[in-house]
């Protein structure tokens, strides 16, 4: 039997891999993904007091999340085909370094400038986690089994967004905001350490290519204009649009609007997250009975029936915390049997250029996600009717347009 090695850079096959084995692998990627998470989720409950901090307005402080998620989604463009050169095990030490370097330039800026940089240095570094860790599952992970693993990893990393914005609460109350991002830097090289001494290359020496950039911009582009591939990317667009949106404006909605404290944010902020950790456990238990194709249709109706509830309260002149985090939990119920499944049914297709594959899936969701929620703060729209209408409509477009590529052949031969 294989057995891993510290410092291990050999090539390996998939099939060479036992059972442990993969259960390491799967590990090393939930940290990966949920160190990204805490990046992202920790300091929500500081942004309205970051505000004072660096006496700018609420634009500023959004910005530092959406610029962060832009540059999460651009370097993943690079870090895919290099990981299919390289390997994968390199690309993710190159990230996390960039990771560590721009924590310490958040924990010791003064001005708003210098923390914005770092929050985009944060994005590029971090950015090899989603990217790698789509590659390492195709490397390892077959059918079912893919699916699975995604669901393990799903789960494990819905507890960060539960728990991160509580603790960010608590640190808020008791410290500041720099206090938080103390915390990440350290989450940070706890995990660079694991990586270096236990995780070994995972791409097949077989599959192994030399760099041609004409060759990766021909291969996003196919890859781009593939059918399945934007069958399945959409739903997946608009699950993570939804918890972006959520994210920009709810520290604002809830603290400044309906007068809650950091701490009480970030209880709430646990509830929707609930209704993802109920979708992960439903895909973890119809996986095998049900097709990721309907799986994929039925999370996105969850969510358009969510996003069109809470705007129907909204138009009626509800306004209190029941209203935002009630219908976001039915919505991320949706996003929870969604995400996992957009992945596999994206990526299905490209298994020799999984890198390139997950590169262009995450790396386009990131930076739309980034960029429209750039747009949003721009328009100034903290407003529940504005989260609501957002989810509605996006989710029922989405859902149309998933029909349509989808080939309503659909209720009949889903695949």
């Amino acid at each position: 039997m294989l057995k891993l090695k510290k410092y291990n850079q050999t090539l390996y096959n998939f099939s060479e891999f036992n059972s442990s084995q993969k259960k390491f692998l799967v590990i090393s990627i939930i940290l990966l993904v949920v160190l990204g998470q805490l990046a992202i989720t920790l300091y929500l409950p500081s942004m309205p007091n970051m505000v004072s901090y660096f006496k700018t307005d609420n634009l500023h402080i959004q910005l530092t999340l959406t610029l962060y998620l832009a540059g999460y989604g651009i370097s993943q463009f690079f870090y895919g085909p290099l990981s299919d050169i390289y390997g994968r095990r390199l690309v993710i030490l190159v990230g996390l370094s960039i990771f560590f370097i721009a924590n310490l330039l958040a924990v010791f800026a003064t001005t708003f400038g210098v923390f914005l940089s770092s929050r985009i240095l944060q994005g590029i570094g971090i950015g090899c986690g989603d990217t790698m860790g789509r590659a390492i599952l195709c490397d390892c992970f077959k059918a079912n089994e893919f699916v699975m693993a995604a669901c393990y990893i799903g789960l494990a990393a819905t507890i960060t967004p539960m728990i991160a914005p509580v603790i960010g609460g608590y640190i808020e109350v008791f410290f500041n905001w720099r206090a938080n991002f103390i915390f990440i830097l350290l989450s940070g090289m706890i995990v660079m350490s694991i990586i270096f001494i236990n995780l070994p290359e995972t791409k097949s020496k077989e599959n192994a290519s030399k760099i041609n950039f004409f060759e990766i911009a021909m291969n996003y582009w196919y890859i781009l204009r593939h059918r399945t591939f934007l069958t399945f990317f959409l739903p997946g667009l608009v699950s993570f649009v939804g918890e972006t949106v959520y994210n920009i404006i709810s520290p604002f909605l809830i603290q400044q609007q309906l007068k809650w404290g950091p701490v009480a944010f970030g209880w709430f902020t646990v509830i929707p997250v609930i209704g993802l950790v109920i979708g992960t456990f439903i895909v973890y238990f119809l996986n095998h009975r049900i097709s990721y194709t309907k799986m994929v249709f039925s999370g996105v109706c969850i969510m358009s029936i969510a996003g069109i509830t809470m705007l129907i309260f909204s138009l009626m002149g509800y306004f209190n915390i029941l209203i935002i985090v009630g219908p976001m939990l039915v919505f991320m119920i949706g996003v929870g049997i969604t995400y996992p499944n957009t992945n596999l049914g994206a990526l299905t297709p490209f298994a020799t250029t999984a890198g390139v594959a997950g590169a262009l899936q995450g790396g386009l969701q990131m930076v739309l996600g980034g960029l429209f929620g750039t747009f949003l703060a721009h328009l100034h729209i903290e407003t529940p009717f504005s989260l609501a209408l957002i989810l509605a409509v996006f989710s029922l477009g989405i859902l149309i347009a998933f029909i349509n590529l989808a080939n309503l052949s659909f209720f009949k031969k889903m695949k």
